[in-house]
């Protein structure tokens, strides 16, 4: 589901910019990083709620966190369902590459009857309020990260400089047929 801040729901769902909730926000933090000696990155999830409402509905156990992550470079796409507002989600290597969205949500996993909260604008009448199993409770905006995984690799180069005394001044020579390209001159450096 695409985040758009005009989208129109038949019951009150928390969401930056939008005032179903009075005074109320969501917000989830996902940290990224890579396990030392090797290609797992992990990332850590912390959703920050400020409707104990909805706390309580994921502690009732009718409700879930849910973090969707979906990279197009790799067709890679990963729901990750939780009861804890706090997880670690990992990765192996070739899952995340290039661009990877993040979308962050409170889902209902069942059918939720009797909801109350002060909290909930008036412009949705006095409640109590149903959700249907699978509704959207509540979702943050969504998050993009880059992930290069050559950053992670060590950088070394295809080319080396090589320094030969029967070129001739200001003439290179290019030898391709070795593990590395050499590129052969007089001189490595002039100012040297």
């Amino acid at each position: 589901m695409q985040f758009d801040l005009l989208r129109a729901f038949p019951y009150p769902v928390l969401r930056p910019g939008v005032d179903d909730y009075r005074d109320s926000d969501i917000q989830a933090t996902v940290y990224f990083e890579e396990t030392s000696g090797s290609n797992i990155i992990t990332a850590e999830i912390d959703f920050a709620l400020s409707v104990p409402e909805i706390k309580k509905l994921v502690s009732d156990g009718v409700a879930h966190y849910v973090v969707v992550f979906a990279c197009r470079d790799t067709y890679f796409r990963k729901a990750s369902i939780k009861e804890q507002s706090s997880f670690t989600e990992t990765f192996s290597a070739g899952e995340l590459r290039g661009e990877v969205l993040i979308y962050p949500y409170i889902i209902a996993s069942s059918v939720i009857t009797d909801f109350e909260c002060a909290w909930i604008n008036e412009e949705f009448g006095p409640g109590p309020f149903s959700f249907p199993n699978g509704a959207v409770l509540a979702l943050d905006q969504p998050q993009s990260i880059y992930i290069d995984r050559d950053a992670f690799k060590p950088i070394s180069s295809c080319f080396s400089m090589v320094k030969r005394d029967n070129i001739a001044d200001n003439e290179w020579q290019v030898q391709a047929d070795g593990h590395k390209v050499q590129i052969a001159s007089v001189q490595l450096s002039k100012h040297a």
